[in-house]
């Protein structure tokens, strides 16, 4: 692997841009000293953020705008989240719309995560009484919806993870089920058929893989040349160790904290690129199964055509080689003992005096001949053809 940054500090972003994505929103400009709030220097410097609010593209650009060498994204609970802005309007007449300030957001406008994609009920469920739902959980801040607050009850083995507490089967099984230990509402209701009618919210094990960083097909031709820094994807799980080890708390399995053995310690980071091939022999491998597979088909395809041909130059063969014998002297049995076909050898076509005889005279020799002579004492009859 080839280095693409050695020797970074990680950091974080700006105090008042958690998601490095205010510049996208058009609240700041980080291509001016005076865009970040914090006065912060990010030289030589790998910026932590969270997935979610904006692309990944944006916020890379925005790091590099801020003087980071590297950016690291990491995957969050609340990047599955967001709300409908489509009846947003804009402020003042300018170019920058409310959707990212208005604070009139209701339930109805969350965008919840999709099944398959960012959960999987059958990892874990759970269904949260909605009194509960309504008094912790939060999904109409501006301006992604997602309150970050709602960690506290959504990551976790024990009871304040709520998925834990109202597990549909029981405790155990979504701590055992769910690798993560973290969970997503997923948007669905259900009444628990009592008296009072009550609703619970369900709730699904969050998926907590390595994505890829896809492009941001919004930016212009000159932002996405702007971009140059690496940039990597890390997981829930390994942002929160990494987290963790960045405030000098040790990550232990009991979560007691442990012993603080990081202290005027450093963290430096070193980011490889994976080797990139100069030739793609996984395409070559495919195109050239691509092109046996396409001979083999139409070899198979074309077994009746061949048969057929085969035929046709056997029986080609067979006429050329009848016609080449001459004249065929054949018996035929009148009767008598064995009634088998002899073949004879032909008469001479010369006279007895050694003159050629015309082919006229030989056919009407042979048919004289046929007429006159008698059967053989063994019953067959002599007859000769040219």
């Amino acid at each position: 692997s080839r280095p693409a940054g050695v020797g970074l500090i990680p950091s974080t972003p700006p105090s008042d841009d958690p998601y490095l994505c205010n510049e996208s929103y058009g609240f700041t400009t980080y291509s001016s000293s005076s865009g970040n709030a914090d006065g912060k220097s990010y030289n030589n410097a790998a910026i932590l953020v969270p997935r979610g609010q904006c692309s990944f593209e944006r916020k890379a650009l925005s790091a590099q705008r801020l003087g980071a060498s590297a950016i690291i994204i990491y995957g969050s609970l609340s990047s599955r989240y967001s709300l409908n802005v489509t009846n947003s309007t804009n402020e003042d007449g300018s170019s920058n719309n409310d959707a990212y300030t208005r604070d009139d957001y209701t339930i109805d406008d969350v965008k919840w995560p999709i099944d398959k994609q960012d959960y999987d009920c059958d990892n874990g469920q759970a269904f949260i009484p909605s009194d509960v739902f309504s008094n912790k959980l939060n999904f109409i801040t501006s301006p992604g919806g997602y309150d970050d607050n709602n960690d506290d009850y959504l990551i976790g083995n024990s009871e304040n993870n709520m998925c834990v507490k109202y597990a549909a089967a029981d405790e155990t099984t979504f701590v055992s089920a769910c690798e993560s230990q973290r969970c997503l509402i997923t948007g669905k209701n259900v009444t628990d058929g009592g008296s009072d009618g009550t609703i619970k919210y369900e709730a699904c094990c969050a998926w907590d893989f390595a994505i890829w960083l896809y492009q941001d097909t919004t930016l212009t031709v000159d932002e996405i040349k702007e971009v140059t820094i690496p940039a990597v994807y890390i997981t829930m799980q390994q942002a929160m160790e990494f987290l963790d080890l960045m405030n000098g708390v040790s990550s232990n399995n009991d979560g007691d904290g442990g012993d603080n053995n990081n202290s005027g310690d450093p963290i430096v980071l070193s980011m490889y690129a994976r080797d990139r091939p100069s030739v793609n022999s996984s395409a070559i491998i495919i195109w050239a199964l691509g092109v046996f597979v396409a001979w083999l088909a139409s070899y198979i395809s074309s077994s009746d055509y061949r048969s057929y041909a085969k035929a046709i130059r056997m029986k080609s063969h067979l006429v050329a080689r009848a016609g080449g014998v001459g004249a065929v002297a054949a018996t035929t049995a009148a009767g008598g003992q064995g009634g088998e076909n002899v073949e004879r050898p032909p008469p001479s076509p010369a006279r007895h005096d050694g003159t050629p005889r015309s082919r006229s005279q030989s056919r009407e020799r042979s048919t004289t001949a046929t007429a006159a002579s008698p059967p053989s004492e063994s019953g067959e009859r002599t007859i000769y053809r040219d």
